[in-house]
């Protein structure tokens, strides 16, 4: 079944125009992992509230100096999580989508416009991780 979705998956970015998104399968809770111009984003398993402790996890684990929280609504359905590691400034958008799952976006930018994909893939997936 998952190799059935990985083809799925490869098929669909094919017919993308280059510069939208490109994904790639990545085991673990949500399955893929998109690329956008700024970063990656996923589907999750977890809370906003467990994936906000699973991103401050991974921060000190990476040596990303937390630098801010923001609760987008009261209802807690939406959350980030700031930080820095050297000059790269790192957010972790998390929105609600169920109950048990949050969609997930990390963007790693250093300057104005230079956004590291890579590095915001990793961070994600260590996220995943440990859903």
């Amino acid at each position: 079944m998952k190799t059935m979705l990985k083809m799925v998956l490869v098929l669909a970015l094919a017919v993308l125009p280059s510069g939208c998104l490109a994904a790639a399968a990545a085991a673990g809770a949500g399955g893929a992992i998109a690329y956008n111009e700024r970063g990656a984003s996923s589907l999750v398993n977890g809370s906003v509230a467990d994936v906000v402790a699973d991103a401050r996890a991974v921060f000190a684990a990476m040596g990303i100096t937390p630098d801010g929280e923001d609760a987008g609504d009261t209802n807690e359905n939406d959350r980030t999580v700031s930080g820095m590691r050297g000059e790269m400034r790192i957010r972790v958008e998390i929105e609600r989508q169920s109950a048990t799952t949050s969609e997930v976006m990390v963007t790693a930018r250093e300057g104005t416009l230079d956004y590291d994909r890579e590095l915001a893939r990793d961070i994600l997936s260590r996220i995943m991780a440990r859903g």
